[in-house]
């Protein structure tokens, strides 16, 4: 059996984690839901992917497998070619500005139990700076993990 997360919750889902950085300004129109094959042309961009899922045993019952569902993203800040002590503290601000907007997203409007800020259930909220060659272009990024719990996620038993 299928459980809760079927089609309509994994939608919602879906349009809530992209409702975040939508309704950040820098990003209201660069706001991608895929790992783009193409590097981004609009600075700065925030691109977001399904990541890993699993069962999480510390909020499952006897009937239901509660999860996490991690969404994967990335900020591309600046053309790493022109980086400067302004573009460290720009990537910071977007990287703190997105993290800060999911922590303040905690239910995702309701449809996930919570985002995991602190890792209560194995991965937590987190990003790391970086570069990145993409599509012979080089940028200053950050990559970012929002691990979602989901419960229920699945049905164990009919």
């Amino acid at each position: 059996m299928a459980g809760t997360f079927d089609g309509a919750a994994i939608a919602d889902l879906m349009a809530a984690v992209k409702s975040v950085p939508a309704s950040l300004g820098p990003y209201r129109s660069s706001v991608l839901f895929h790992e783009p094959k193409a590097a981004p042309t609009a600075l700065p961009t925030v691109a977001l992917w399904a990541g890993p899922i699993e069962p999480i045993g510390q909020v499952s019952g006897l009937s239901e497998v509660s999860g996490r569902v991690t969404v994967m993203g990335r900020i591309y800040a600046a053309n790493a070619m022109n980086i400067d002590d302004k573009a460290e503290e720009l990537l910071l601000k977007l990287t703190s500005d997105l993290l800060g907007a999911f922590a303040g997203a905690f239910t995702l409007n309701g449809s996930a139990m919570c985002m995991d800020l602190l890792g209560a259930y194995g991965q937590k909220l987190s990003a790391v700076p970086g570069y990145l060659a993409h599509d012979a272009s080089f940028f200053r990024v950050s990559e970012c993990t929002f691990p979602i719990i989901v419960d229920p996620l699945w049905t164990e038993a009919p």
